[in-house]
């Protein structure tokens, strides 16, 4: 009979896991200003109660090629990354088509975000010494530059098939002729040790990066001394991440981005 007490106990404790559910999260909209234009960010906090005390955080960027898009894109990801504990951001910058501006207003824009979050992380219980930067495709590419832009890096950058092109890539490159004079396109050129560990994830058949330049980005980030490590999904092409376009692809880079996060922050 003790044993059978023992074991009906066991079950229940295990019926009681199987429904749990995950506590409520938070999400608010503010406002960050950069170059006189008020630019919103969404902040998906968890539950206080299940996670006390400060939270490690993440800043997302969506992208678009610094043409189109908003914050709405990482909704998704933001919302199970606080269900897990983080505090999470996904930040407006300013883009052509509403805003008339170029890659490098992006970039800076993004900068301006990432220090709105650290100057208000005690609002929002943030630990400012567990927080990574990420974004997809023009969006990695604005969290690989927060840390040169402002002077303070993030301590891990969780990139999704990031605007990185090799030197070699003569034809991508002169796309981006129009704005290199203010900010370098983000190669191999551009690392240099002591940069933040960094997650890339990255369709094989992704086009408008070709993933030949992420290889040798993260092959010579590695070089360097930097923890960099490139998941590569074959098949894959370039969003391939989005909630909408690959459920099975988003559930599998969230899964990846919140490994990463856990061992770093």
């Amino acid at each position: 009979m003790p044993d059978m007490e023992r074991m009906l106990a066991l079950h229940q404790q295990t019926v009681a896991r199987q429904q749990k559910r995950d506590a409520a999260i938070t999400k608010t909209t503010e406002y960050y200003e950069n170059a006189g234009v008020k630019l919103g960010i969404d902040i998906y906090e968890p539950n206080a109660d299940e996670f006390p005390g400060l939270r490690p955080g993440i800043l997302l960027f969506f992208g678009g090629g610094f043409m189109v898009g908003c914050k709405d894109a990482f909704g998704p990801q933001a919302e199970e990354l606080a269900k897990h504990g983080y505090v999470a951001f996904s930040a407006d910058y300013r883009i052509t088509t509403l805003h008339g501006t170029t890659a490098p207003d992006s970039m800076e824009d993004g900068a301006a975000a990432w220090t709105y979050v650290r100057d208000n992380a005690a609002r929002f219980r943030l630990d400012p010494e567990r927080l990574a930067a990420g974004g997809g495709s023009a969006g990695g590419l604005i969290a690989l530059m927060v840390g040169p832009l402002s002077g303070v890096y993030p301590k891990a950058l969780a990139l999704f098939n990031p605007g990185v092109f090799s030197p070699s890539d003569t034809a991508n490159l002169e796309r981006f002729s129009t704005w290199t004079t203010r900010f370098p396109v983000m190669n191999v050129n551009m690392l240099k040790p002591g940069m933040p560990p960094m997650l890339i994830m990255h369709g094989e058949a992704d086009t408008t990066v070709p993933h030949a330049g992420l290889v040798e980005f993260s092959a010579k980030a590695c070089e360097l001394g930097i923890d960099s490590r490139l998941k590569s999904y074959p098949g894959a092409t370039h969003g391939f991440f989005n909630f909408n376009r690959s459920r099975a692809h988003y559930f599998l880079t969230l899964g990846e981005t919140i490994l990463f996060l856990d061992e770093l922050l």
